[in-house]
């Protein structure tokens, strides 16, 4: 985290990108285990409370990373699914992935933004939706809906930092 503040203090201008990378980090499904949202969480406070980059930018360039690494999942879903669910790992489970399956065909939206604000299944939802080969016009829809979703709740929270560090 020091290295990130360091860059961001010494590249004010390339600062919010790191918000991008460490978005699509997080919600990509092969790095979303490895970088939690937290990062970007913090990443973001100390921008907005460094003066480095205002709340605006800040929202930008997360909900651009996230939604990237969303899409990205998707995709991988798509191609790389079907191959996926060959493995015997998901053959014992069989019944558990059909019911998955069947509640994102149930629950859509819903399904999304629970993924979106659940961390730690952030990165595998967009990447079931796409394996179990989901409308993708809709998938963009409410993966566009549930990132503003998203980056609303990412402002609050970093505007709110000092009172919520206050409560504790």
């Amino acid at each position: 985290m020091d290295v990130l503040k360091s860059f961001s203090r010494e590249n004010p201008y390339l600062a919010p990108l790191l918000l991008t990378f460490l978005g699509f980090f997080e919600s990509f499904v092969i790095t979303g285990v490895v970088f939690p949202s937290l990062f970007l969480y913090l990443l973001a406070v100390f921008l907005y409370l460094e003066g480095i980059s205002n709340i605006f930018l800040i929202t930008i360039f997360a909900y651009a990373g996230s939604f990237i690494g969303d899409q990205s999942s998707y995709l991988m879903g798509r191609v790389f699914g079907t191959k996926i669910f060959e493995w015997n790992f998901f053959k014992k489970r069989k019944e558990r992935v059909e019911k998955t399956k069947n509640w994102f065909e149930k629950y859509e939206f819903g399904a999304i933004l629970l993924g979106r604000m659940t961390p730690s299944i952030r990165p595998f939802a967009p990447f079931f939706v796409g394996s179990f080969k989901l409308d993708y016009k809709k998938f963009l829809f409410f993966d566009l809906l549930a990132c503003a979703i998203w980056g609303l709740g990412l402002v609050l929270l970093v505007v709110l930092w000092e009172y919520i560090a206050n409560l504790f």
